[in-house]
C-alpha cells in the first residue's frame, strides 16, 4: 500500500513537470511556425524548459520498477477488453515511454540548435502532438483503461500548452524582462485561445459520454465525480475564471494576465490529479504535495540554470553581432 501511494504521488509530480516541459517545446515550435516574432519574448523561458526533458526522463525512472508500481493492467483487461490488453502490456508501456522521452529530448535539442529551420519545427510538431497524446493514454488511461476515446489524446496534448505558457508568463515577469505591447497582446490572446480550447475539448468529451448514452465513458467520469466532484468544479472554475479575466482585462496591463496565469496553472495541477485519481483511490494529499515540491524543485532548478545559460549565450551573440 505504501509503495502504491508513493508511486501514485510520484507519477503525479512527474506528469506535472513532463507536461510543462513538453508544453513549452510545443509552444516553441508552434510559435516559430506561425512567425518567429510571435514567440520571441518567451524564448528565454520556453527553450530551456524544453531542454529539461532528459532530466524528466531520469525522474520518471523509478516508475518503471515493478516493485514500486502495479503493472496488472493487461490482466484486468484480458477478459473485458482483450484487444486493449496487448496495448497495455507492461513491457510495451515501458518501451513506448522510453521512446517518448528520447524523441522529445531530441526534438528539444534540434529546435534549440536550429531555431530558424521551419522544416524541423513542422516535422517536430507533427511528431510531438500524437506522441504526447499516446503518453497520456499510457500514463492516465492505463490506471483505469475501461474507457477509450480518440479525442482524449489530443485533449491531453493541448492541455499542456496553456499551463506551459502560463508558467512562462510568470517567469518572464519575475525576471522583469521587457516585452513590447504588441508582443504582450499577441501572447495574451494566445493564452486565452489555448485556455478556451482546452476547456472546450474536455467539456465535449464529457458531453458526448452522457448525451451519447455511452455507459463505459459515463462510468469513467462517474468514477471521478463520485468523490472528486469538488475538484472537478474547481478544475472547471479556475480555467473559466482565468479565461474570463483574460477576455475582460487583457488590455489593462500585466497584473490581470499574471492572475489568470496563476489560475490556469492551478487548474492544470488539479486537473492532472483529478484524472489520475478515480473513486476508490486516495485523493490528493500531503505526500503528493511533498513530492511535487521535491521533483518540481529539482526541475525548476535545472530550468533556471538553463535559462541563465540561454540568456548568457543570447547576450554574447548580440555583442558579437554588434561588433
Amino acid at each position: 500500500m505504501a509503495n502504491s501511494a508513493l508511486a501514485a504521488a510520484w507519477l503525479f509530480a512527474v506528469m506535472i513537470v513532463a507536461g510543462l516541459a513538453v508544453g513549452s517545446l510545443g509552444l516553441l515550435m508552434l510559435g516559430r511556425l506561425l512567425g518567429r516574432d510571435w514567440v520571441t519574448p518567451m524564448d528565454d523561458e520556453l527553450e530551456p524548459a524544453g531542454l529539461t526533458m532528459p532530466l524528466v526522463a531520469v525522474l520518471a525512472l523509478p516508475l518503471a520498477v515493478e516493485a514500486f508500481y502495479r503493472w496488472d493492467i493487461a490482466a484486468l483487461l484480458a477478459e473485458s477488453r482483450p484487444r486493449l490488453s496487448d496495448w497495455f502490456e507492461r513491457d510495451l508501456i515501458l518501451l513506448r515511454s522510453f521512446g517518448y522521452f528520447l524523441l522529445w529530448s531530441a526534438l528539444a535539442w534540434l529546435v534549440a540548435a536550429r531555431p530558424r529551420a521551419q522544416g524541423w519545427n513542422a516535422a517536430g510538431l507533427a511528431l510531438l502532438v500524437p506522441t504526447v497524446g499516446l503518453a497520456g493514454m499510457d500514463w492516465i488511461l492505463a490506471r483505469e483503461p475501461f474507457w477509450w476515446t480518440s479525442l482524449f489524446g489530443f485533449a491531453f496534448a493541448v492541455s499542456q500548452l496553456p499551463a506551459a505558457l502560463s508558467l512562462a508568463f510568470l517567469a518572464n515577469t519575475l525576471q522583469r524582462e521587457h516585452v513590447s505591447h504588441t508582443h504582450d497582446r499577441s501572447l495574451t490572446s494566445a493564452l486565452l485561445t489555448l485556455a478556451l480550447l482546452t476547456l472546450w475539448l474536455w467539456f465535449t468529451q464529457y458531453l458526448v459520454a452522457f448525451m451519447g448514452n455511452l455507459p463505459a465513458e459515463a462510468a469513467w467520469y462517474e468514477a471521478r465525480l463520485t468523490e472528486g466532484r469538488w475538484i472537478a468544479l474547481a478544475v472547471a472554475a479556475t480555467m473559466l475564471f482565468g479565461a474570463i479575466i483574460l477576455l475582460v482585462q487583457r488590455h489593462r496591463g500585466r497584473a490581470a494576465v499574471l492572475g489568470a496565469s496563476a489560475l490556469i496553472l492551478t487548474q492544470h495541477l488539479l486537473h492532472v490529479g483529478w484524472l489520475l485519481r478515480p473513486a476508490g483511490t486516495p485523493a490528493l494529499g500531503l505526500l503528493d504535495l511533498l513530492l511535487l515540491v521535491l521533483i518540481g524543485g529539482l526541475w525548476g532548478l535545472a530550468w533556471m540554470l538553463l535559462m541563465r545559460r540561454h540568456d548568457a549565450r543570447r547576450r554574447q551573440s548580440g555583442r558579437s553581432g554588434s561588433s
